[in-house]
């Protein structure tokens, strides 16, 4: 998440290709003849450190300039955009988080440098980022959002027993659950999933689209903290407990659901935007197959 100012030919390459990537004071590159230093006479010019200067960050930054073009042009379609102030705003909070994990008698800019990070790699990463989050949340309606926990049973094997004893375990559960019995007691007498039991089967925001259509029904008929009927899917018995609906969220609780699902959403819009655009690596030049 950066980009280096002193790849001259990246610079070079984005000032004349027209991408306006909006750094504020980053240095112009300088023309291929400058001369740049003098050592007992010996001129070094621009073009005797671009290769160098190409072999050391440039696959990194074509790639931060990729993404933060693949954002710019979906914002432009969608009519999105960042103000000053949200960038502003958004560098500060990267930087004040660096200076609050500081090593001992380290300053801001050596832990900078020894990252690898510059403050012009540092804007353009929240750039996108924060196109990124808008991109994501620009369709977001959380009336179409269920919040779930889940009980999973897998069977032992696929035989009828084994599947028939699942489905006694789940049943025996549930009952337990509508009896009044607490869910995290549940899920350690009959989770034996490691991740399960460790997570109490809490899955978090879901599409409640992506629920099969009989489960989507009875879960429109359920209330938060009510459970939906054990069903049989591909990975054993399952049935969720529902613990918030999106529609019923008042605005403390809807500004957590968003911070909740932010990076979830952001994948979302990238996959979304990766099937979309068109990304044609012309550089460095691949070498022929035998034969072509």
């Amino acid at each position: 998440m950066s980009i280096v100012a002193a790849i001259a030919g990246l610079q070079i390459a984005l000032q004349t290709g027209g991408i306006q990537l909006g750094i504020p004071n980053l240095k112009p590159a300088p023309d291929k003849d400058q001369v740049l230093v003098k050592v007992n006479g010996q001129e070094i010019r621009a073009s005797d450190i671009a290769a160098l200067l190409w072999d050391v960050k440039a696959d990194e930054i074509l790639n931060e300039v990729t993404y933060f073009q693949l954002a710019k042009a979906e914002a432009d379609k969608l009519g999105i955009f960042l103000t000053g102030k949200e960038i502003d705003d958004g560098v500060q909070r990267e930087l004040d988080a660096m200076k609050a994990n500081l090593a001992p008698g380290q300053t801001l800019e050596q832990a900078m440098v020894s990252s690898g990070q510059t403050r012009a790699r540092l804007y353009l990463a929240v750039k996108t980022s924060l196109l990124l989050t808008k991109i994501a949340f620009a369709e977001f309606d959380p009336k179409l959002y269920v919040k779930v926990s889940t009980i999973i049973i897998k069977p032992a094997s696929n035989s009828a027993t084994d599947l028939a004893s699942a489905i006694k375990i789940a049943q025996g559960a549930y009952d337990r659950l509508q009896k009044g019995d607490a869910w995290e007691a549940v899920v350690d007498d009959v989770v034996t999933d490691e991740a399960g039991r460790e997570s109490r089967g809490r899955l978090g925001w879901r599409l409640l689209s992506a629920f099969p259509d009989d489960v989507r029904s009875e879960i429109g008929l359920l209330k938060a903290n009510q459970f939906s009927k054990p069903a049989q899917i591909q990975n054993g018995i399952q049935f969720f407990r529902i613990d918030k609906f999106g529609k019923d969220l008042a605005k403390e609780d809807l500004d957590q659901m968003r911070i909740e699902m932010t990076e979830a959403l952001r994948l979302q819009a990238v996959t979304k935007i990766r099937r979309t655009m068109t990304i044609e690596r012309v550089w460095p030049p691949q070498p022929k197959k035998p034969g072509v």
